[in-house]
């Protein structure tokens, strides 16, 4: 990842890490106690990494990304245009379908530094709890 990318990507993790971001979050969908009883929360059984980067590929090219963008499991997120917007809408996403709110410790340079590397943290992390 190149030094722009990079400071790109400490922007994006900073302005989550702001309280703002934590009370527009709040109002857009519920915190992570509010998801106990879910109907969407996930069930016991391992989550496949697989699976979770279709779902992501798939909601990154509906919703985040132009339709001349090449959203492959390798696409350079931060190089393609994926910005703190894009941020807040991944994890919205992330939080409605999965019931899980990504921890501000998770979200590294190395897990968005594409599709891949972000179903295999939030595989991991679902798997975990």
């Amino acid at each position: 990842m190149n030094r722009a990318a990079g400071q790109a990507l400490k922007l994006v993790a900073d302005l989550y890490a702001g309280s703002c971001a934590r009370t527009i979050m709040c109002r857009l969908a519920p915190h992570p106690g509010h998801w106990q009883d879910s109907p969407r929360r996930q069930s016991a059984r391992m989550t496949n990494p697989t699976e979770i980067e279709a779902q992501l590929l798939d909601f990154l090219r509906r919703e985040v990304f132009a339709p001349d963008v090449p959203v492959t499991p390798e696409l350079d997120l931060i190089a393609a245009g994926f910005d703190s917007m894009s941020l807040v809408r991944l994890l919205v996403f992330i939080e409605t379908d999965h019931g899980y709110w990504i921890p501000e410790s998770e979200i590294t340079t190395a897990a968005l530094q594409n599709v891949r590397t972000l179903a295999e943290t939030l595989a991991r992390l679902l798997n975990a709890r």
